[in-house]
């Protein structure tokens, strides 16, 4: 088993590579620390004043694209090209809260005019999302490994350099491995979307699922006609139909294009879900 990327691994990477050997522009590391996640990876944008929560596998890659797009920052090329997640995480681009100093930091949670807003997906669809990019599709590559790793060594109960890729865990593995957790200890592609919204009053909330609200608020707020992309929701979708796909492991689903969402649930796996992200039920319905 590959080892997980570290924040080391990453940053050598980035700056080996030639293509982004002009990220040097940025100060590499000097991050705030003491602006804890979740409010260390809010995107802000203090010239229009607005504030982005991105919630892991809730359309963030095409959302962070679409931010940067509009907001007021230097070198938007290079943050694109060398990746919209590691490079704001690594460097001081200016796009996250924690680039900045405590008091401005405070001054713009404070500030009554600045809006902070969060895209939220339905529940059930992001764990099948999860489960079927992650778990089954690239379950091989060394970045899923990283997160997967302690899911399959829970699972199939093995130490962490022990576990089987290639063989993997079924949804319902997923699931019931998933409800046995503490929220705060799991992987952030799967943790509940409102421990994401801590420390901050969100004053919009919007659904992945019909975005025109956002795009509509976005656009009056900073009078910009916003590029409207489809986001990245990759998941099991609605063309084969594998009965009891729920039990089956990924070597077997993998054929599949894509899988009828139904096939996945049965009224057990269903109710553990929603009985578990409940709180983030009532805030996408409140959304929706």
């Amino acid at each position: 088993m590959q080892s997980a990327s570290s924040q080391e691994e990453v940053e050598g990477y980035l700056r080996q590579s030639s293509e982004f050997l002009q990220l040097e522009v940025f100060s590499a590391g000097k991050k705030n620390k003491n602006v804890r996640w979740p409010l260390s990876q809010i995107f802000v944008d203090i010239n229009h004043k607005i504030g982005y929560c991105p919630i892991g596998k809730v359309g963030n890659s095409t959302l962070k694209e679409m931010f940067i797009g509009f907001s007021n920052i230097d070198n938007k090329e290079m943050i694109l090209s060398g990746g919209v997640h590691e490079v704001p995480d690594l460097y001081n681009t200016g796009l996250q809260l924690s680039d900045y100093p405590d008091d401005v930091v405070d001054g713009m949670i404070s500030d009554p005019e600045f809006v902070f807003f969060a895209v939220l997906r339905n529940p059930v669809e992001r764990c099948l999302s999860v489960y079927w990019e992650k778990f089954v599709k690239n379950r091989r590559t060394h970045g899923n490994v990283g997160h997967t790793a302690p899911v399959l060594s829970a699972v199939q109960r093995v130490p962490l350099n022990e576990v089987d890729v290639e063989r993997g865990i079924s949804f319902k593995d997923f699931v019931n491995y998933v409800i046995s957790c503490n929220p705060d200890v799991l992987d952030t592609h799967w943790k509940p979307q409102e421990r994401y919204l801590g420390g901050i009053v969100y004053n919009k909330l919007f659904a992945l699922e019909n975005l025109d609200e956002m795009y509509r608020f976005l656009e009056e707020r900073t009078g910009l006609v916003i590029n409207r992309k489809k986001t990245n929701s990759s998941r099991a979708g609605y063309a084969s139909v594998v009965e009891g796909a729920y039990n089956v492991l990924p070597g077997d689903l993998e054929k599949y294009d894509n899988i009828e969402k139904r096939c996945f649930l049965n009224s057990d796996l269903l109710r553990k879900i929603e009985r578990y992200y409940s709180v983030d039920c009532l805030l996408h319905k409140f959304a929706a």
